[in-house]
Protein backbone atom coordinates (compact mmCIF):
# COMPACT_ATOMS: atom_id res chain seq x y z
CA UNK A 1 0.00 0.00 0.00
CA UNK A 2 1.30 3.42 -0.98
CA UNK A 3 0.38 6.06 1.58
CA UNK A 4 0.46 9.73 0.67
CA UNK A 5 0.33 12.05 3.67
CA UNK A 6 -0.44 15.73 3.17
CA UNK A 7 -0.08 18.47 5.76
CA UNK A 8 -0.44 22.23 5.89
CA UNK A 9 1.63 24.67 7.92
CA UNK A 10 0.39 26.92 10.72
CA UNK A 11 -0.56 29.77 8.36
CA UNK A 12 -1.65 27.76 5.33
CA UNK A 13 -4.98 26.90 3.82
CA UNK A 14 -4.88 24.46 0.92
CA UNK A 15 -7.45 23.24 -1.57
CA UNK A 16 -6.52 19.87 -3.04
CA UNK A 17 -8.09 16.75 -4.47
CA UNK A 18 -6.75 13.36 -3.38
CA UNK A 19 -8.84 11.38 -5.85
CA UNK A 20 -7.52 9.33 -8.78
CA UNK A 21 -8.30 12.17 -11.20
CA UNK A 22 -5.60 14.32 -9.59
CA UNK A 23 -3.14 11.92 -7.93
CA UNK A 24 -1.08 9.60 -10.13
CA UNK A 25 0.71 6.69 -8.45
CA UNK A 26 3.57 5.02 -10.35
CA UNK A 27 5.83 2.11 -9.40
CA UNK A 28 9.23 1.85 -11.11
CA UNK A 29 11.95 -0.76 -11.07
CA UNK A 30 14.92 1.29 -12.25
CA UNK A 31 13.58 3.07 -15.35
CA UNK A 32 10.97 0.35 -16.00
CA UNK A 33 7.39 1.44 -15.25
CA UNK A 34 5.94 -1.59 -13.45
CA UNK A 35 2.53 -0.27 -12.37
CA UNK A 36 0.57 2.95 -12.70
CA UNK A 37 -2.80 4.12 -11.45
CA UNK A 38 -3.31 5.54 -14.97
CA UNK A 39 -3.90 1.89 -15.99
CA UNK A 40 -5.64 0.72 -12.82
CA UNK A 41 -7.50 3.67 -11.31
CA UNK A 42 -8.36 3.59 -7.63
CA UNK A 43 -11.45 4.94 -5.90
CA UNK A 44 -12.57 7.59 -5.34
CA UNK A 45 -11.95 9.42 -8.59
CA UNK A 46 -12.54 12.78 -6.91
CA UNK A 47 -11.95 13.65 -3.25
CA UNK A 48 -11.82 17.42 -2.85
CA UNK A 49 -10.40 18.68 0.44
CA UNK A 50 -10.05 22.12 1.97
CA UNK A 51 -7.29 21.80 4.55
CA UNK A 52 -7.03 24.55 7.15
CA UNK A 53 -3.94 25.54 9.14
CA UNK A 54 -2.01 22.60 10.67
CA UNK A 55 -4.32 20.06 9.00
CA UNK A 56 -3.39 16.58 7.75
CA UNK A 57 -4.95 13.94 5.52
CA UNK A 58 -3.89 10.58 4.10
CA UNK A 59 -4.45 8.78 0.82
CA UNK A 60 -3.83 5.01 0.68
CA UNK A 61 -3.56 3.18 -2.64
CA UNK A 62 -2.93 -0.57 -2.75
CA UNK A 63 -0.55 -1.84 -5.41
CA UNK A 64 -1.28 -5.56 -5.89
CA UNK A 65 2.37 -6.40 -6.70
CA UNK A 66 1.75 -7.02 -10.40
CA UNK A 67 2.60 -5.26 -13.65
CA UNK A 68 -0.12 -3.04 -15.00
CA UNK A 69 -1.30 -2.71 -18.57
CA UNK A 70 -4.07 -0.60 -20.07
CA UNK A 71 -7.51 -1.49 -18.61
CA UNK A 72 -5.89 -3.53 -15.79
CA UNK A 73 -6.84 -7.10 -16.82
CA UNK A 74 -6.52 -9.86 -14.18
CA UNK A 75 -3.97 -11.95 -16.16
CA UNK A 76 -0.91 -9.71 -15.71
CA UNK A 77 2.50 -10.95 -14.52
CA UNK A 78 3.74 -10.68 -10.94
CA UNK A 79 6.41 -8.07 -10.21
CA UNK A 80 9.89 -9.48 -9.53
CA UNK A 81 11.65 -9.17 -6.15
CA UNK A 82 13.87 -6.13 -5.66
CA UNK A 83 13.77 -2.45 -4.80
CA UNK A 84 11.07 -0.41 -6.48
CA UNK A 85 10.37 3.33 -6.38
CA UNK A 86 6.85 4.58 -5.78
CA UNK A 87 6.17 8.09 -7.07
CA UNK A 88 3.00 10.03 -6.22
CA UNK A 89 2.23 13.14 -8.26
CA UNK A 90 -0.60 15.55 -7.44
CA UNK A 91 -1.76 17.92 -10.18
CA UNK A 92 -4.57 20.40 -9.54
CA UNK A 93 -5.05 23.45 -11.74
CA UNK A 94 -1.47 23.26 -13.01
CA UNK A 95 0.13 23.14 -9.56
CA UNK A 96 2.17 19.95 -9.40
CA UNK A 97 3.63 18.31 -6.28
CA UNK A 98 5.53 15.03 -6.24
CA UNK A 99 6.93 12.66 -3.62
CA UNK A 100 8.92 9.44 -3.85
CA UNK A 101 9.50 6.40 -1.62
CA UNK A 102 11.23 3.01 -1.97
CA UNK A 103 9.61 -0.38 -1.40
CA UNK A 104 11.50 -3.70 -1.23
CA UNK A 105 9.79 -6.77 -2.71
CA UNK A 106 11.00 -10.13 -1.43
Amino acid sequence: TATVDVATGPDAVCLMDLGATHVLIQVYSGDDLVWTSAHCAYEPKDRALLLGPDATDTLSVTWPGVRSVECCPPWVSVALPGADRIIATHDLDGQVMSAEAVVILT
